[in-house]
């Protein structure tokens, strides 16, 4: 049965939508330089002050954030409408902010030394890490039973322990080897270093745990390791999944099972981390060492696959600027006599 949309939702629907449509056009056209993320417009001039429209740009959110810059003009946060509701919030707890509008004033005389994210976990009933030290009085107690059971554990995640789940964080001597819950896996591999045990043999190799110590993820990676003995990858999976990852583009991992065959045909020389930023549009020339540093914008990969300007086009460009001098200087007629 097909539904019909009853004639007055339908005229609704339709003012409605022409309504946000004007409102939109009638703020580009009063905030040409601001930048609004795709068809979100509701938060410009809404009342309320969003820190991504606090700026000149945007005439800082159509008005909406001229108190709050003029009360904490030094003061950077995401959520500007945290500061004095009532609750103590860790990332404008600083005098910048006014300690959150005054909201973190009691915390701040109890626990003056806590650096808290999130104050209000303090004494909530549950051990929270992060909070387990003295500037936090150990989570106003909630973390006593816990230290006097493990004194010596730092754990992040103090629920993690005993909760029938082995987490390799808190597998050692100190955490009671995760309060037990480790002693069948440690038993089974004593000399495997797994931050995550239970992804041993769970079906998909993980390179992390492909070695003899965590039987080579417990026969996950066989399969890998047989067709690819000498290939170390850290991700097995990213292998022949359509996609060519520089890191797997070498002979021992059959060059990403030929998904960079494609790539290596046309830049067979180009050494990089990212092969898909090359061509991408961006001129990638300046990229530190964790995106595979300054290989993109090289002859190898054809200037970052013609992103990036050649050096011999701009030498071209001088070079053209000075023959065009010299020949204006040239015809120049002298002086008579």
């Amino acid at each position: 049965m097909r539904l019909s949309i009853p004639p007055s939702l339908a005229a609704v629907s339709v003012a409605l939508l022409a309504t946000t449509e004007c409102y939109a056009q009638n703020l580009t056209d009063q905030y040409p330089d601001c930048v609004l993320e795709g068809n979100y417009y509701e938060p410009l001039g809404d009342g309320q002050c969003s820190e991504e429209f606090n700026n000149p740009e945007c005439g800082y959110d159509g008005g909406d954030c001229d108190d709050f810059n003029t009360k904490y003009p030094d003061c950077s946060t995401f959520f500007p409408s945290d500061i004095g509701d009532g609750r103590c919030d860790g990332d404008v707890n600083n005098a910048q902010c006014g300690y959150d509008g005054g909201d973190c004033d009691d915390f701040n005389e109890k626990y003056p030394d806590c650096s808290a994210y999130n104050p209000s976990d303090i004494g909530d009933g549950s051990c929270d890490g992060d909070l387990n030290n003295a500037q936090c009085g150990y989570d106003e107690g909630d973390c006593d039973d816990f230290n006097e059971k493990y004194p010596d554990c730092s754990a992040y995640y103090p629920s993690d322990i005993g909760d029938g789940r082995c987490h390799g964080d808190v597998n050692n001597a100190e955490c009671g080897y995760d309060g037990g819950d480790c002693d069948d896996f440690n038993e089974k591999y004593p000399d495997c270093s797994a931050y995550y045990p239970s992804d041993i043999g769970d079906g998909s190799c993980d390179g992390d745990v492909n070695n003899a110590e965590c039987g080579y993820d417990e026969g996950d990676c066989d399969d890998f390791n047989e067709k690819y003995p000498d290939c170390p990858a850290d991700y097995p999976s990213d292998i022949g999944d359509g996609r060519c990852d520089g890191y797997l583009n070498n002979a021992e991992c059959g060059y990403d099972e030929g998904d960079c065959d494609e790539f290596n045909a046309k830049y067979p020389n180009c050494d990089v981390l990212f092969t898909y930023f090359i061509g991408d549009g961006v001129c990638d020339s300046d990229l530190d060492d964790s995106f595979g540093g300054n290989n993109y914008n090289t002859l190898e990969c054809q200037y970052d696959g013609g992103d990036c300007e050649e050096p011999s086009s701009k030498a071209g460009k001088k070079a053209g600027k000075k023959s065009k001098k010299s020949k204006t200087k040239a015809t120049k007629m002298p002086k008579a006599l």
